[in-house]
C-alpha cells in the first residue's frame, strides 16, 4: 500500500497492489530482502522466488510496483 497526502488540500490518497504466490520450499536467490528468498510469484512456471528475478521483472510483478503505477495514474 502506498499513502500521499496533498499538502494543499488535506486530500489523502492510499492505493494498494497485490502480489499472489506461494512459498518456496525453501530459500533461494540473493536479492531482494524481506520475504522474497521464500516467495514464488503465481504463474511462475520455473518456481523463481522475487529473490532471483531481475529488478525490471520484480519491478513489474511486486506489489509495490503495482501500487506505484497506481499512484502515478491517479496524480
Amino acid at each position: 500500500m502506498i499513502a500521499v497526502v496533498d499538502p494543499t488540500t488535506g486530500l489523502e490518497r492510499t492505493l494498494e497492489g497485490r502480489c499472489a504466490g506461494a512459498m518456496a520450499l525453501s530459500p533461494a536467490g540473493g536479492g531482494g530482502f524481506g520475504y522474497d528468498p521464500v516467495f514464488v510469484p503465481a504463474g511462475r512456471d520455473d518456481g523463481l522466488t522475487m529473490a532471483e528475478l531481475d529488478d525490471t521483472e520484480k519491478d513489474a510483478i511486486s506489489h509495490r510496483g503495482i501500487a506505484a503505477r497506481r499512484l502515478l495514474d491517479a496524480l
